[in-house]
């Protein structure tokens, strides 16, 4: 079936998960590979644009790396409107 890109396959409320709470160690980075920027924007920014786009999304669930809990909460703040806590690693955006 083809929709809209705007229409709504439902009336339920979706939330979407965003694992992001890994350390990235195969990258070989100082840091979690999440927070590497790519053409100036850090990869998870690229995964919330696109999560945001989703007419069937109604918030977006992010967990954070232990130790990068503040960074990612920057990061939020940055690409999502509005970001609430939801625990201790995670926020929802």
């Amino acid at each position: 079936m083809k929709r809209n890109k705007r229409q709504r396959i439902s009336d339920e409320q979706v939330s979407l998960l965003l694992l992001s709470g890994g350390k990235g160690k195969r990258a070989a980075l100082e840091y979690p590979k999440q927070f590497f920027a790519i053409a100036g924007h850090p990869m998870i920014a690229y995964s919330l644009i696109a999560a945001r786009k989703v007419p069937d999304v109604d918030e977006i669930v992010v967990n954070a790396p232990e130790g990068y809990e503040e960074q990612t909460a920057e990061i939020l703040a940055a690409y999502c409107l509005p970001s609430a806590p939801m625990g201790p690693n995670s926020v929802i955006c």
